[in-house]
C-alpha cells in the first residue's frame, strides 16, 4: 500500500534478509550521497533472491577561495538538485539516523583544504556562501556518474566586522539527548557561516567547541567558548556562558537544576566558578517547562509578576529571538526596558539537527577579538552593557554623534542632548548585495518614529549612511531596526532578512539621570 513494511540492515558483504506476511513488496537500497537502488518487485508468500544495485555516483573535488585576495577560505557548498536529479538521502520514513539535511540538497564544509564530495550524478544549483558578511557564488552545473570534477569557487567579505564578534549563544551536539550533530562538524559549520563564538550549550552538560575547533584546525577563524544550557523540567532553560570544563566531576562540572528552584538556580550558575559569566534566559514564553517568563506569569508591560516568590532578576539577557528573526517576544523585553530594566535582547538559532543552521540569528558584540581570545571573560560585560544588535543577515552601526561627527555613545550607553535639546545619531546599514533591504527604521520608546526606503540604494553593499537628529521631549531609549524581504536561501533558511540593535538612551532634561519612559 505504499507504507514502508520494514527496514533491513547490509551485513559486511552488502547481504540482507527479511522475514515478510504474505503480499506483494517493492525492495530498494540507500546509500548516503548516492541515488537509490532500482526498486525490485516481489511476491510473497514464498523464498525471493533479491540483488539491488546502487547506482554510480559522481564527484566533486572542491576548493574555495577569497576573492579577493585567492587565499584559500572556509565555505559551505550547497547542492540543490535540479529537474529529475535523484535525492541523495533516503526518504525520511526509514532513516536509520536522524536527518541531516533535506533531500533536495546535498553541503560540503569546504575549510581550506580541498575537499571530495560524493553526489548522485545529474544537474545542481551550486552556491559557495560565508555566512552574511561575504557575496556568493553560485552556479547551475551538470556532474556525470563515474568522474571527479574539479571546481574552484570564490566568496568575497564585502563588509568589515572589524572590532566587532558574531556569536550564536545557543548550540546543541551530542551530548545533548535531543540531538545527534558531532563536535568537528559543528566547528566546521562555524568556519563556514563566517560566525567566531559558537557557544555550546549542551544540556545538563558543560561543553566547548574548542577541541574540535582545533581538531579541524579553524582556530584562526573561530573562538569557542565554554558553556551550557541549564535545563530544568519545571521552570525554564537558561544557558550560560562562559563556563569551567572540568573534567573530574559530574557531567564536566555542569550546574544540575533537578533540585532547586529559578532563585538558588541562578545563584548556583553564579557559583560555578569564580569568575563571572553571562545568564540567558531561552525562549520565555510557552510551555512552563522551558519558559521562565510564563512560568512566573511574568506581564512585562505592567511590570508584575504573579509568582514573586520564584522570580528573580539575577540575569543578564532574554533570547528574544529563538531559531529566526520571526515569532519573537520583542513585547517582553520592550517592557523591561520602558520599565529601567537594562536587559540584553540577544538571540540564538537553538540548532539541534545539522540542517538547522547555527549563526542565524547571530549576535554582533562589539568586543575586542584578542581580548575575548586571552580570556572568554571578556565576553560578559560588553554582552551585559548591551553593547550587540541581533541580525538575520544586515550589519548595523548605530552611534550617538557629537556635531563633529564623533562618537559619543554607543549600543547601551547613555548620552545627553546639545543646546538646543537634539541627539544626533550616525546609522549605517551594510549587506552582500544576495540580500534584499527595504527599510530602515528608528524606534523611541519603541514607537517608530522615522523610516527610509533603501529598496533604491546605489551601493549594493552599504546600503544606508546618514545622521538622524532627534528632540526627545523627556528622557527615551532608541534603537534601530532593519527590515527585508525575500527569502536568503540556500545561506540560511530562517526567513527574511532582519536586525535591530539594543537601545541607546538619552537624558533628555539634563539631570545626569535616566527616568525609564514606564516610570510611574
Amino acid at each position: 500500500d505504499g507504507g514502508v513494511a520494514t527496514i533491513a540492515p547490509l551485513d559486511t558483504e552488502g547481504r540482507f534478509e527479511v522475514a515478510l506476511t504474505a503480499g506483494s513488496y517493492t525492495v530498494t537500497a540507500h546509500a548516503e550521497r548516492h541515488a537509490a537502488a532500482p526498486p525490485v518487485t516481489i511476491s510473497l508468500p514464498g523464498e525471493a533472491d533479491v540483488t539491488l544495485a546502487i547506482p554510480k555516483a559522481a564527484q566533486v573535488l572542491l576548493s574555495v577561495a577569497e576573492a579577493t585576495t585567492g587565499e584559500p577560505t572556509p565555505a559551505r557548498v550547497t547542492f540543490v538538485r535540479t529537474g529529475e536529479t535523484p535525492s541523495a538521502y533516503a526518504p525520511g520514513d526509514v532513516r536509520a539516523a536522524q536527518k541531516t539535511w533535506r533531500g533536495d540538497r546535498s553541503v560540503a564544509y569546504v575549510t581550506g583544504s580541498d575537499e571530495l564530495m560524493t553526489l548522485p550524478a545529474g544537474t545542481y544549483s551550486v552556491t559557495a556562501t560565508r555566512g552574511p558578511t561575504h557575496e556568493l557564488d553560485q552556479r547551475t552545473l551538470t556532474f556525470t556518474a563515474e568522474e571527479v570534477t574539479s571546481l574552484a569557487m570564490t566568496v568575497e567579505q564585502v563588509i568589515d566586522t572589524t572590532g566587532w564578534l558574531s556569536g550564536d549563544f545557543h548550540i546543541h551536539a551530542w551530548w545533548s539527548p535531543d540531538s545527534y550533530v558531532p563536535w568537528n562538524i559543528r566547528a566546521r559549520q562555524a568556519a563556514t557561516e563566517d560566525l567566531d563564538l559558537p557557544i555550546l550549550t549542551e544540556h545538563v552538560y558543560i561543553g566547548s567547541l574548542q577541541g574540535a575547533i582545533d581538531e579541524v584546525g579553524v582556530g584562526d577563524h573561530v573562538i569557542g567558548v565554554t558553556g551550557q544550557e541549564v535545563t530544568s523540567f519545571t521552570h525554564g532553560h537558561f544557558n550560560a556562558f562562559p563556563l569551567q570544563w572540568r573534567d573530574d566531576e559530574p557531567n564536566r562540572g555542569a550546574v544540575f537544576p533537578y533540585d532547586k528552584g529559578p532563585v538558588e538556580l541562578f545563584d548556583a550558575i553564579r557559583s560555578q566558578h569564580e569568575g563571572d559569566e553571562v545568564i540567558q534566559i531561552n525562549h520565555p514564553r510557552g510551555s512552563n517547562i522551558s519558559a521562565y517568563f510564563s512560568y512566573v506569569g511574568l506581564d512585562a508591560a505592567k511590570d508584575t509578576v504573579a509568582n514573586q516568590a520564584e522570580w528573580t532578576m539575577n540575569w543578564d539577557a532574554i533570547e528574544v529571538f529563538n531559531g529566526g528573526c520571526g515569532g519573537s517576544v520583542l513585547e517582553d523585553w520592550i517592557g523591561l526596558t520602558n520599565h529601567g530594566h537594562r536587559k540584553t535582547m540577544a538571540s540564538g538559532s537553538d540548532s539541534h539537527g545539522e540542517d538547522g543552521l547555527i549563526g542565524t540569528p547571530r549576535n554582533w558584540i562589539q568586543v575586542d577579538e584578542a581580548s575575548v581570545r586571552a580570556d572568554a571573560q571578556a565576553l560578559v560585560a560588553p554582552v551585559r552593557a548591551r553593547r550587540l544588535f541581533v541580525s538575520c543577515g544586515p550589519f548595523v552601526r548605530f552611534d550617538a554623534v557629537d556635531s563633529g561627527g564623533e562618537v559619543v555613545a554607543s549600543l547601551g550607553d547613555l548620552t545627553g542632548v546639545d543646546a538646543e535639546g537634539n541627539v544626533d545619531f550616525h546609522v549605517v546599514v551594510e549587506a552582500p548585495s544576495w540580500i534584499t533591504l527595504d527599510e530602515v527604521r528608528l524606534w523611541e520608546n519603541a514607537e517608530v518614529i522615522r523610516v527610509e526606503d533603501i529598496t533604491t540604494s546605489a551601493d549594493p553593499v552599504l546600503r544606508f549612511d546618514a545622521v538622524w537628529t532627534v528632540t526627545p521631549l523627556a528622557d527615551a531609549w532608541y534603537a534601530v531596526e532593519v527590515v527585508g524581504s525575500g527569502t536568503m536561501a540556500p545561506v540560511t533558511w530562517s526567513g527574511p532578512p532582519y536586525a535591530l540593535t539594543n537601545p541607546i538612551e538619552v537624558d533628555a532634561d539634563g539631570d545626569g539621570e535616566w527616568t525609564p519612559p514606564g516610570a510611574p
